[in-house]
C-alpha cells in the first residue's frame, strides 16, 4: 500500500492572484492580492489529518478558533504558501509545501470568517 492509495480526500485549490492598477497622477498604486471565486484547481486528491485540537483563544469581540491540519497531496500538482483550498465546505490556507520523493506535504490552517457587529 503505497502514499497514493491513501489520499481519499479531495479538495478545490484557489490560487493567490495579484492584481496591478496603473499609476494614477505618477503616483503609484499597490498590489491588490484576490482569490477567484472559482477553484483554479478542482478535486486534487490528498489525504487530511488533523495535527492538532482546536485551540481556541478569546478574541475582541468573539472567540478566535485555531484549527491545524496536515494535507499530503501527490507532486504533480503545484500548489503554494498562502494558496487557499476548500475541504467539506470549510476554507483553510496553506502553508509553505515540503517536497518529497513521491508526495508533498503542506500544513493548513483554518480560515475563520470575518464578522460584523450589525450597525
Amino acid at each position: 500500500m503505497g502514499i497514493q492509495d491513501m489520499m481519499t480526500d479531495k479538495v478545490d485549490v484557489y490560487k493567490l492572484k495579484k492584481r496591478t492598477s496603473a499609476p494614477s497622477y505618477g503616483v503609484p498604486t499597490p498590489d491588490e492580492y484576490y482569490y477567484d471565486t472559482l477553484p483554479d484547481i478542482e478535486k486534487v486528491p490528498c489525504s487530511i489529518q488533523q495535527k492538532s485540537s482546536p485551540l481556541v483563544s478569546q478574541g475582541d469581540p468573539f472567540l478566535e478558533v485555531k484549527d491545524t491540519y496536515t494535507m499530503y497531496l501527490p507532486l504533480r500538482f503545484n500548489v503554494s504558501e498562502r494558496d487557499k483550498v476548500e475541504f467539506n465546505g470549510v476554507f483553510y490556507y496553506l502553508g509553505l509545501p515540503m517536497s518529497y520523493r513521491n508526495h508533498q506535504k503542506v500544513s493548513l490552517e483554518r480560515v475563520e470568517p470575518k464578522w460584523q457587529s450589525p450597525e
